[in-house]
């Protein structure tokens, strides 16, 4: 299995997610986490399997989950995980070569908090991984990586406590061997301004936010 794309009940939009599908790999796997599974039927897309509680849909739409022969998982509400958290523990069970949360970012501030420091997980089973929605890609990063400009703004926030070696080439404002502790807002919407940027550390983990304001 080569990616598996989990898609969660947040932000979404139809569009961008057919454009991300357009460029994930042909053998994925897609799991809808509870109203997101909705959303993936409903919308008549890819779906391989349904986990969650399904607290947030009715047994009327549940059921058309099932009609169309999805497998589906179901837990009880009161449980230690957030059904994210299960499509994760699902996926790196599998040992694919990437997972993506779309849909993982939204209105409630607790959710996509957790749903960002499930990023951690999958880097300590050295699974890449990334949160995406129509206007912010997520990653967690503790090598350097090369980018370029889909997203206009560019974050760089220390999941560890202090990230050293830090240096940034392409980027408006650029950094030279600097270290981002927590509690600093230095790393804060830059600008890639070259074709390709690059960003270079040298201990420590980062946290990678690509944003853009809405359509």
């Amino acid at each position: 299995m080569d990616e598996v794309i989990i898609v969660a009940g947040g932000n979404r939009d139809l569009h961008h997610y057919r454009r991300l599908m357009s460029q994930s790999d042909e053998n994925r796997f897609v799991i809808g986490v509870d109203e997101g599974a909705d959303w993936l039927v409903r919308s008549g897309l890819q779906i391989d399997l349904a986990i969650g509680d399904f607290d947030s849909i009715d047994e009327e739409r549940l059921s058309a989950i099932k009609d169309r022969g999805v497998p589906t998982e179901t837990f009880q509400a009161e449980k230690d995980q957030t059904d994210t958290e299960l499509a994760l523990m699902w996926a790196l069970d599998k040992k694919p070569r990437k997972v993506t949360i779309y849909g993982g970012l939204g209105h409630r501030f607790d959710h996509t908090f957790a749903n960002i420091h499930l990023l951690w997980r999958s880097h300590m089973s050295n699974i890449p991984c990334e949160v995406i929605d129509p206007y912010n890609r997520v990653r967690l990063i503790d090598r350097p990586i090369s980018m370029e400009g889909e997203f206009p703004y560019v974050s760089l926030i220390p999941f560890t406590q202090e990230v050293t070696g830090v240096t940034l080439t392409g980027f408006k404002y650029p950094l030279n061997n600097a270290v981002l502790r927590w509690g600093m807002t230095l790393g804060i919407s830059n600008q890639l301004i070259a074709a390709k940027g690059r960003i270079d550390l040298t201990e420590g983990v980062l946290l990678v936010i690509e944003s853009r304001d809405q359509f």
